[in-house]
């Protein structure tokens, strides 16, 4: 069991192979939760990556992944470290956004179920679940160059929306012609879907303000929001899984980078597939998934 470094940190010491101490941050029962559903052993495996800067840490909601853990962060250095698609995610770039509205509780929320029901309605969900509008190749396109700008441009968003985004909703150098056919495929009936698993839609309102950087956020007592969980769908899933394929094929098992097998947990030769940051004569760097950061927005 790690052992408990201050309020809710736990810290595994670094052995064996690990190059980093693992540390998770959560309650006693987020370790013990970790421990149970193997997430735990993932996050120490993960801590023998090359080319490690530091602690590999498993944040609050830390759960079983494809090699790592999902909700595990784990910085490498550019000069010999390494791009896990595992590490990426199947879902890349999923996150969370919060969206305020003008009204408050008082006067925005005398209709809650109805509220609910038009969500519902609205937001496409649950796997499989289509937009109404679907995209051609070209705009799927323009949709992995350009990001949230595409949909400000459309009348889905306003300007003030590429301002308070990460990156400005985008990130340059996206290459489209990179991705397989599949890949766009995937992406052309799901923009605008919610998806499935822990993906949500959800109406709160701002009870108390303990921090007073909360206001840059337009966030104050009483003020009505949405938070929303989403990514890249299956445009995402798909290009991980692409990723992975190549990486068996460049990098055979003898030549292939691994993370540490302990905690009795054995990792599978794709889940745990890494290639270099750097690219050099033999060793081809693994793309950097750009475009599909950039859908997810």
């Amino acid at each position: 069991m790690p052992r408990c470094a201050g309020e809710c940190v736990f810290r595994i010491e670094r052995t064996g192979r690990m190059l980093h101490d693992a540390i998770v941050l959560g309650r006693r029962r987020t370790v013990e939760s970790a421990l149970e559903d193997g997430s735990l052993g993932q996050l120490v495996n993960v801590a023998g990556l090359p080319g490690l800067a530091a602690a590999v840490i498993g944040m609050p909601d830390i759960h079983h992944g494809y090699g790592f853990p999902i909700g595990a962060v784990a910085g490498t250095s550019w000069e010999d470290g390494v791009i896990s698609p595992g590490g990426v995610g199947y879902d890349i770039n999923c996150g969370v956004r919060l969206y305020t509205f003008a009204g408050t509780a008082d006067t925005g929320m005398t209709d809650l179920p109805g509220v609910l029901a038009s969500l519902a309605r609205s937001v496409p969900s649950g796997l499989g679940s289509r937009a109404a509008v679907r995209l051609s190749r070209k705009e799927c396109s323009s949709v992995l160059e350009s990001g949230s700008a595409w949909a400000v441009e459309r009348g889905y968003g306003v300007a003030d929306d590429l301002a308070s985004t990460e990156d400005g909703g985008a990130l340059s150098g996206a290459d489209p012609g990179a991705l397989s056919r599949r890949a766009v495929e995937r992406g052309m009936d799901a923009m605008g879907t919610l998806g499935s698993g822990n993906h949500f839609v959800e109406i709160g309102m701002c009870d108390r303000v303990f921090e007073p950087s909360a206001t840059l956020m337009g966030l104050r007592e009483g003020l009505l929001s949405a938070t929303v969980h989403c990514g890249s769908r299956g445009l995402g899933h798909q290009v991980c899984s692409d990723h992975l394929r190549t990486l068996k094929v460049r990098f055979p098992p003898e030549r292939m980078v691994c993370p540490i097998r302990t905690w009795s947990v054995r990792l599978s030769e794709a889940a745990r597939a890494c290639s270099t940051c750097r690219p050099c004569e033999r060793r081809p760097t693994m793309p950097m998934p750009t475009g599909r950061s950039s859908a997810s927005w």
